[in-house]
């Protein structure tokens, strides 16, 4: 038996279902709105699943379901909701059911189906992840850092956004100590206010929009500069003009791998990458000349920068329970601590299986696959 207080954080697919009871009772939002006193815009809210307050929503809920005499049972089901964020997300990124339909080749049923909480396939999260330019992980509630969105700000309806959607801001670049250049990466408006806040602590973790996570040790940093994308072109910091915009979806990322572990013949007819994914995989590997190796360096290489200059890249085993790097990075980021005592760092190499220690003050920056770090997280959160 479900309550009242259940349906808050299964707000998006309640609202889906809210709207199907509607229209099988033949509901308009207008009528709804007269014999419940709750404004339309406030209804429209309920059913995108975007307010942010539990106790209005509750309060909004409670006259809602008296009218049309349901329960939280009729709302979530028999059972429990899987918890997707598709139909807030879609909300914001302004796209419809119709459009959303035609470009993943997914009916408009079965969408509805998956916003209200009925599982989804890999094949279909991937191709609704796609359209809404972010990652699986995010739109099952399976993320830890920033949720990362490959769409201008300007473009997505923040108005009844959460507090932890953004879209691409800009640039971080980074000149490390040791190192005469900046290195540039893009990043969201969030991460951009995360910047300043986190500026004077001794540690940092920088979510990035290309798959990849960045590890301060801010004792070694010598500059951190943020560039609007719509400001000038920084002057004297050896700007990268062909630094990515955070354009390509992490999604993107995930689907190389099936693509990395997979022959081109077998990738074709793969029932884990639907067709339109796949002809962006196809276009994007063709694009960059890419191999299978490459594409293995892309999604698991993690580079070390040290005080000194030197750089080191490895294949970090991130299954290895026992490394301190993943511990680290959950404790600075989800938890803003960053009184770190240990002086050593430990990992295994996935290469040759060696067992390394590195010295946290010799480093500078650790530069980490994103999607890896943040798959690890829930991992080990889960067992």
């Amino acid at each position: 038996m479900y309550t009242l207080e259940d349906l808050f954080d299964r707000r998006s697919p309640v609202g889906t279902r809210l709207e199907q009871i509607l229209m099988e009772k033949k509901c308009t939002k207008a009528e709804l709105s007269k014999k419940t006193g709750v404004s339309r815009p406030t209804i429209d809210k309920v059913l995108s699943g975007t307010i942010t307050s539990k106790k209005n929503y509750e309060t909004h809920m409670s006259k809602i379901m008296n009218y049309l005499q349901i329960t939280p049972d009729i709302l979530l089901g028999n059972n429990a909701c899987s918890s997707n964020r598709v139909r807030e997300i879609r909300s914001i990124i302004r796209i419809s059911t119709e459009k959303m339909a035609s470009a993943t080749g997914i009916s408009q049923e079965r969408l509805q189906q998956i916003e209200a909480g009925e599982k989804a396939t890999i094949t279909e999260l991937r191709e609704i992840a796609m359209q809404l330019r972010t990652s699986t992980h995010v739109i099952t509630n399976q993320y830890f850092f920033e949720p990362q969105f490959s769409e201008m700000e300007y473009y997505m309806d923040m108005k009844d956004a959460l507090d932890e959607i953004s879209g691409f801001w800009g640039h971080v670049g980074i000149k490390l100590c040791g190192i005469d250049k900046y290195m540039w990466y893009p990043i969201n408006s969030n991460t951009r206010k995360m910047i300043y806040k986190g500026i004077d602590e001794e540690l940092m973790v920088i979510p990035c929009m290309n798959n990849k996570v960045l590890f301060l040790n801010m004792s070694n940093i010598e500059d951190i500069t943020l560039s609007d994308f719509d400001a000038d072109t920084p002057s004297g910091k050896n700007w990268d003009e062909h630094v990515s915009c955070g354009e390509i979806p992490l999604v993107v990322y995930e689907a190389l791998e099936d693509y990395e572990e997979n022959s081109q013949v077998t990738l074709y007819n793969d029932t884990e990458n639907s067709t339109e994914l796949y002809k962006y995989l196809m276009e994007y590997v063709r694009k960059n000349g890419w191999t299978e190796e490459d594409i293995f360096q892309l999604l698991n290489t993690s580079v070390f920068y040290y005080l000194d200059g030197r750089k080191k890249s490895t294949i970090i085993d991130f299954y290895q329970d026992s490394d301190d790097i993943i511990e680290t990075i959950e404790m600075v980021y989800g938890y803003d601590f960053t009184d770190i005592e240990q002086n050593f760092m430990f990992y295994i190499d996935a290469h040759d299986e060696t067992e390394n220690f590195v010295n946290l003050k010799g480093i500078s920056m650790m530069e980490l696959p994103l999607l890896k770090v943040e798959e690890e997280i829930f991992r080990r959160n889960d067992q």
